[in-house]
This record gives structure tokens, C-alpha cells and sequence, in this order.
């Protein structure tokens, strides 16, 4: 079974086969070097290039789940959630309770729509580490979609007593208020987060659009 899912993680590599050529000025001779190399170019937004060397990094090492954990970053800035989730399960069966890779397949499970997955994924993340904020703010989301507004807030709330200065506990907690409609106590939260960050341009739109219901000083 795990062999056959790093087999179908290397097949989705074909989409970047002949896209982007290895440049031979570069130490390509271990995987670490590749994966370097990787990273260097997915963060200067060269995204070919990127999966080039990964899928080089790969094929020296199907068995590496940092490569793979990589492969589904790359994925993930393509907005491609479907191999991206893949991808992330090739790297958790590599590295069984990693709770980086772990998170990632919770957020992406959850874009994707698969609701109950990434739930199962939050809580589980919860038991493992109950110091980590994301699990809760992730649980908090869903239950929010769910129009469960107990279990969501009590979630948030736990939320922001592990990280009282992460301004995306705030910015998505602004985000359950007016999915519950609770205007007021929305603009408090995207005050705290903007107080936390005050050049985060998605809380600053934010604000903007509420200086049509009310008036901000």
C-alpha cells in the first residue's frame, strides 16, 4: 500500500518532466542539494524550476518525505489541492506524526471541501499537541460551517489562550463573527488583528469594507 502511494506521487511528476531543464552549474549531486535548490527557486516564484529540481530530488529518493512534503508545497502554490493531498500522504507515511505535515493535510482537506477528513485530522492533531493553535482555529472554521456556534466559539477561545498575539486567530475569528452575523463583536477581532499587524493588506480590506457599516476611528 505504501509503495504503491510514493508510485502514484512520482507519476504525478510527469507534468514537470520536460517543463524545466537541471542546470548543470549547480551541485546536483545529492538530494539534499536538489531539494536546495528547490526551495530557493519555489520561493523566488520560479514554480518550473522548482518542481524540476524536486522531482530530481524524488527520483534519486522516492522514499524521502521531506521531497515529497516539498512536492505538495509546490502543489499547494499551483492551488492543485488534489495532488497536493497526495502528495502530503506519501510524506505522512514516510514520517508518521509529523504535526507540520500533518496540519498541512488538515488546512488542505478543509479548502478542498472534505469537511470531515480535515476535522478528524484537527482533532487528532489536538491529542497529539494541545500546545499548537492551529488545530482549534481549524476546528473552530468547520464548526462555524456547520453553524455550530457553542463548539465553534469554545474552540476560537481556545484558540487564542494558546496564541493571544497570532493575528490569524483574530483575523479568522473576525471571519466566524460575521458568518454568525455577530457584527459587532467581528469588528473587534479585526481591530485586534489589525493592532497585531497593521500592514496585513486582507485585514486592512477588511476594515475598509466595514467603513460602510459603521464608522471606524
Amino acid at each position: 500500500m505504501q509503495k504503491d502511494k510514493i508510485n502514484k506521487i512520482v507519476k504525478l511528476l510527469s507534468s514537470y518532466k520536460n517543463s524545466a531543464t537541471i542546470k548543470h552549474e549547480h551541485d546536483t549531486d545529492s538530494q539534499e542539494s536538489l531539494l536546495k535548490i528547490a526551495i530557493k527557486y519555489a520561493n523566488g516564484g520560479s514554480v518550473i524550476e522548482s518542481g524540476s529540481y524536486i522531482r530530481s530530488s524524488i527520483n534519486k529518493n522516492p522514499h524521502s518525505f521531506i521531497a515529497h512534503f516539498n512536492m505538495a508545497k509546490l502543489f499547494l502554490k499551483k492551488n492543485n489541492l488534489r495532488n497536493a493531498i497526495t502528495a502530503l500522504e506519501s510524506s505522512i507515511m514516510l514520517k508518521p506524526g509529523n504535526m507540520e505535515i500533518l496540519l498541512f493535510l488538515a488546512e488542505t482537506h478543509e479548502k478542498f471541501g472534505n469537511i470531515q477528513v480535515a476535522k478528524d485530522y484537527f482533532f487528532k492533531i489536538s491529542k497529539k499537541n494541545a500546545r499548537l493553535f492551529e488545530p482549534y482555529l481549524g476546528l473552530a472554521r468547520i464548526f462555524a460551517k456547520q453553524k455550530r456556534w457553542n463548539d465553534s466559539i469554545n474552540s476560537l477561545r481556545k484558540a487564542k489562550r494558546i496564541a493571544p498575539l497570532e493575528k490569524v486567530v483574530f483575523y479568522d475569528g473576525g471571519m466566524i463573527f460575521l458568518e454568525k452575523n455577530d457584527i459587532d463583536t467581528a469588528l473587534v477581532y479585526f481591530l485586534r488583528a489589525h493592532k497585531l499587524d497593521p500592514d496585513d493588506k486582507m485585514i486592512n480590506d477588511m476594515l475598509n469594507k466595514f467603513k460602510t457599516i459603521k464608522k471606524i476611528n
